[in-house]
């Protein structure tokens, strides 16, 4: 009995909780005045952190949580007003950013309540990614990185069990990555953010990020798989002006380490693990990886070595081609690996020959 009226309790709690929620999510959202908007977070944060044990049995609760507190971060701008309102308040100036502390303590709130799901109700991180992308003038951003850091070693410990993810088994985290994608592609949104903002925090986290990247080069969804290559190409673009930190691998220990498994899943992801649309950023993403280490001055991965040993494999980049198929692909590839704009052509006639919608013969034209 006393169990059963804990229960009831405990819903008329949260049935409560979520209706003011909703009630002053919409009456924030239409308020102009940051401050006011403002001192309505500083006094809600320490309630709505009292609410921590509710929210792991209750993703409706989290979700309305998230929405209240978005609708005070969220810039208004003229157009979000209807037209009434703004004849009526014609000489209010409209909401403009909320300070980037605040905006912190939202993010260290978000960062909180994903730790106590396990990291399983991706709202929380949805949120943190508003957050993030909100920061006014990302000048003193410390405080965000390391909350980007706790939510992303978070999130790939709950997707793999682990941090980094890669173990003996690279495809059982392939596995493990494609069931999650929604959690996949808001953690590498998260991450392209960090990357701009946090160049120490990108540092300190990129070779679990590295790791779990070349994992989920098999989910199956566009946006997820567009997402993920973004943050690879970009990783790869800034990685050489990373800073190095103390404890962690360098950008090159990290490439040369993972830079071998990374071509092999770029290449499957060419031949049918990731959708026909990604052609043009997996081009983008070897071509990247290849300017990086052709500069390194490391055998292991020269990049022409690289590619060779990647065609060696069989089953790369798809099973349906032979060992002589893949003599011709790896020869037009070395061939085009001079001009980007040839290079990315040929990715894309590789993937068509893949999906059997052109013959090897198209890529011997590119020994003309």
């Amino acid at each position: 009995m006393m169990a059963n009226a804990d229960a009831i309790e405990t819903k008329r709690l949260v049935d409560t909780a979520e209706r003011h929620l909703t009630v002053g999510a919409d009456i924030l959202s239409n308020i102009v005045d940051t401050q006011t908007n403002s001192l309505v977070l500083v006094n809600a944060l320490p309630i709505l952190a009292n609410l921590s044990p509710l929210y792991p049995a209750n993703s409706s609760l989290a979700h309305s949580t998230c929405l209240f507190i978005e609708a005070a971060l969220m810039p208004v701008t003229d157009t979000d007003r209807s037209e009434e309102e703004r004849d009526r308040q014609e000489d209010t100036t409209l909401r403009t950013d909320i300070n980037s502390a605040l905006i912190s303590d939202c993010l260290r709130f978000f960062e909180t309540q994903f730790g106590l799901s396990g990291a399983g109700e991706v709202t929380w991180l949805c949120s943190a990614n508003m957050a993030v992308n909100l920061v006014p003038n990302p000048v003193d951003c410390e405080a965000m990185g390391a909350a980007i850091k706790s939510i992303t070693s978070h999130a790939i410990r709950f997707l793999f069990g682990r941090v980094p993810p890669i173990d003996q088994s690279l495809d059982a985290s392939q596995e493990l990555a494609s069931q999650r994608p929604d959690l996949v592609e808001e953690l590498f949104k998260l991450n392209l953010t960090c990357l701009e903002i946090s160049p120490e925090a990108t540092a300190e986290v990129l070779e679990p990020v590295l790791a779990c990247a070349i994992a989920s080069l098999a989910v199956k969804e566009y946006s997820t798989a567009r997402v993920v290559l973004s943050w690879l190409r970009g990783v790869l673009k800034a990685g050489p002006s990373l800073p190095t930190i103390t404890g962690c691998k360098s950008f090159h220990h990290v490439v040369s380490e993972y830079a071998a498994s990374l071509v092999v899943y770029l290449f499957l992801g060419l031949g049918g693990r990731l959708p026909h649309r990604s052609n043009t950023s997996i081009a983008e993403a070897l071509w990247s990886l290849m300017e990086v280490t052709a500069v390194m001055n490391n055998e292991a991965v020269d990049p022409r070595g690289l590619l060779k040993r990647a065609l060696s494999l069989d089953g790369v980049p798809a099973s349906n081609l032979t060992a002589e198929d893949r003599l011709v692909i790896e020869s037009c590839l070395l061939k085009t690996a001079v001009r980007q704009r040839r290079f990315k052509a040929a990715i894309a006639d590789i993937s068509r020959v893949c999906r059997n919608e052109m013959t090897i013969d198209v890529l011997r034209d590119y020994d003309l």
